[in-house]
Formats: structure tokens, sequence, C-alpha cells
């Protein structure tokens, strides 16, 4: 017996938490409107251990996606499903159309980190050869079931079973006045998507909008100083946002002003400059990398906020239409 799961394909693949439901999701073409008019928010969170997690607002955390409008979601702990049991808990849940994560909580305690083991599986089908379809950075592929379970096994009792399933008949519109309402919180740094609850407007330790720029500054004087080494996920996805703008601006209108989508381009090509930038330093360990690299930071900063209050104008005209 085999069941597996259709997968859209992801606009946002820098992270595989947000890749993952974006291309459930994206089952439904609809999904594409909401996505358009929710992933403009972003969030930087450096930790005492001088790790950085950059990352799209909206949807992200598993409490957050419980607000996404086109999936249900279930979250049960693992310790509520014995070891022995899940893999009749998984082959049940793809037969009922749910798309599976499970997240091990602990991932990063010495215990795990010694055991070796994967943090996430993104499982979305089974076949009859004893083999699971993992989500992955290079896409689905079939591994091992029992490699997957026995690696759970070492898990903590607090970790994460997550399951989506796509609603029927969803349907959703662009919503111009959302999205001008984050623009302007991305260039106020407020956080956005109060209802989410994740984070309340005074957590010292994130930062949102524009000022995950002088985050990024800290990180990376963190990495000169050989604090931390270094991670290329949040300079891709620093890249990814601003393709996502100029991909929601031409849907929105295909003939949206040429400047501001030229600026953007060159705001994006900026981005992806650092990101060839940032693996050209896991091989050199070059110093001057990393400050040409604040350089770019600090210029894509001061055009953003130029181009931002140009796209708002543009689109404000859109709503008295």
């Amino acid at each position: 017996m085999e069941k597996v799961l259709t997968l859209g394909k992801s606009i946002i693949t820098g992270r595989l938490h947000n890749a993952y439901i974006s291309s459930i999701m994206l089952n439904n073409p609809n999904s594409l409107d909401w996505i358009f008019s929710h992933h403009i928010q972003l969030y930087c969170h450096l930790s005492d251990t001088n790790d950085i997690d950059l990352n799209f607002f909206s949807g992200d955390f598993f409490y957050g996606w419980i607000y996404n409008p086109f999936v249900d979601v279930n979250i049960i702990k693992l310790k509520y499903i014995t070891r022995y049991n899940l893999k009749d808990f998984i082959t049940n849940s793809i037969n009922d159309n749910r798309y599976i994560l499970l997240q091990n909580n602990e991932y990063f305690t010495d215990k795990i980190k010694i055991a070796n083991v994967s943090p996430y599986y993104y499982i979305h089908g089974y076949d009859s050869n004893d083999k699971y379809y993992n989500y992955g950075m290079k896409g689905s592929a079939a591994i091992e079931s029992n490699g997957i379970l026995e690696n759970i096994m070492h898990w903590s009792d607090e970790a994460d079973i997550i399951t989506f399933k796509l609603k029927p008949n969803v349907k959703s519109e662009i919503n111009i006045d959302y999205i001008c309402e984050c623009i302007i919180e991305y260039l106020l740094s407020y956080n956005s998507h109060k209802h989410t609850q994740i984070y309340n407007d005074h957590c010292s330790d994130i930062t949102f909008g524009i000022d995950i720029y002088d985050t990024l500054l800290t990180y990376i004087n963190n990495i000169i100083t050989n604090r931390v080494d270094i991670d290329i996920r949040p300079f891709f996805t620093l890249s990814e946002h601003k393709n996502m703008m100029i991909r929601r601006l031409t849907y929105i209108d295909k003939d949206f002003s040429l400047s501001i989508l030229e600026k953007l381009n060159e705001i994006y090509t900026c981005c992806k400059i650092i990101v060839n930038m940032v693996l050209k330093y896991t091989k050199t360990n070059n110093i001057n990398i990393l400050l040409n690299i604040c350089k770019r930071l600090n210029k894509i900063s001061a055009e953003e906020k130029k181009v931002y209050r140009d796209i708002l104008e543009i689109l404000l005209k859109y709503k008295e239409v």
C-alpha cells in the first residue's frame, strides 16, 4: 500500500517550516493571495549563545499556524503517543490526508547533540517498501521509516507532533489594506500580527522590520570576534523577502511602477550577492568579506526605507479606486 500527499511549489524556501506549510497551502491556488497579503513582516532573534533566527513573521511558529485559514492544524506532544504506536499514527494521519511535522523541542540539548539525530521530519507519504516521504531542502525523498522511528526514540517527551490538513473550498483575495498595514509596521519596526500573541511589543531580544538590519550587524560583529559561526539561512531569507515584494507587486498589477520594481530588483540583487559572499567567507574566513557585507546591509536598509514609502504611496491610491 502507498499514499503520497501532493505538495505545491513553495515560493518561500529559506526555512523549511515555512516552505512546508506554503507547499501544502499551494495545493489551493487561492492561497497565493493570502501568502502575498501576509508574508511581509520579518522578525529577528539573537540568542544568548549568539545563534540567529531571521524569518517571515506571519505563519511561523506552530502556534501562529493555527490562524492560517487554509489548513486545519492539530498539535500534540509525543508523550501522548507511545513510540511504538507512532508508526500507526503516521499511517492513519496520511490516510486522513494529514501532513505531518515532527519537531523535537530539545534538539539543542547536549543529550540530543551527542545522539546526533535530526530535529525535524516533514512526512507527507509512505510506500509499500516501508519508507516515508520526507520533505527537505532538495525536495521530497523516501527515507526508511525504521530510521526515523529509531531517531525519535532519542527525542524528548515534549516533542511536538503537528498535523496539517488542507481545508476544502477556502477562498481568499489580495488584501491591499492589510498589505499597507504590514508595510507601515515593517517601516516602524513594530510587532505585527498581534492577534497571534506569539511575541509582545516589549520583547527586548526580538527585532522586527527595518530594525532587523541592526541585529544582523550585531550578529556579523559576533562572527568577527569569533563568538559564533556564520549561518547562511538569515541572509537567504532576507533575499527571499526582497523577491517576495517584487512578486507581490507584479501579482497585484503586472504594470506596477517600473521605477520602483527596478529599485527593488537592485536591492534583491544586492541581497543575492551577500548570500554568495557568505558562501565565500565559509571557505576563506576573510574578515574583509564580513566588513563588505556590513556596508551592503546598511545600504539596503537605507534604500528600502525610501522605496517602501513609495510603494505605500502607490498602494494607497489602489485603495481609492
